[in-house]
């Protein structure tokens, strides 16, 4: 259980990451939260999704920040510098609370 809430931890970080960075670059993207093809949607037109706006990635990107340190908990960092790790995800906190919309 604790190493799947780490796994958890580092993939809503990561996520939470591209999608700012995402945000930074275009603005308002596509949010895609389920994998839709993995669940039998293959379906090009139907996978289609508009732009949301730059409010409603944010708030996905500051949630999924939440659920990252959330399910890390108290686990201390993980010595292999090459994973996404508590701090991490602190510091993307920051980054994006200091953004300026």
């Amino acid at each position: 259980d604790a190493k799947k809430k780490y796994l958890l931890g580092q993939a809503y970080g990561i996520r939470a990451f591209y999608y700012f960075h995402l945000l930074r670059t275009y603005g308002g993207v596509p949010i895609r939260l389920e994998p839709e093809a993995l669940n039998g949607n293959t379906d090009p037109v139907a996978l289609r999704k508009v732009r949301a706006p730059e409010t409603e990635v944010l708030s996905t990107i500051k949630a999924d920040i939440s659920k990252s340190l959330t399910s890390f908990g108290t686990t201390a960092s993980p010595t292999e510098k090459s994973q996404w790790s508590p701090n991490a995800s602190a510091m993307l906190k920051g980054d994006v609370l200091d953004r300026k919309s």
